[in-house]
């Protein structure tokens, strides 16, 4: 039982969300980690990390 009110608050938590989800916008929040290299030409460049955004506030800045 505990195991469905946990699901069910996750989906409520998650749903009630979506709308601040998916979009780059002024207002919106984002997770999103922007890289020095491009990652398709060589996966190495993951770690070439240039700035890290977390709920659309910059926590870390390499540049």
């Amino acid at each position: 039982m505990k195991l469905l009110i946990t699901i069910a608050i996750v989906m409520f938590l998650i749903f009630n969300n979506l709308g601040n989800f998916g979009m780059l916008k002024e207002g919106y929040r984002a997770d999103m980690i922007l890289l020095n290299s491009n990652l398709i030409t060589d996966i190495k460049n993951i770690s070439d990390i240039s700035t890290i955004w977390k709920e659309g506030k910059v926590v870390a800045n390499n540049e």
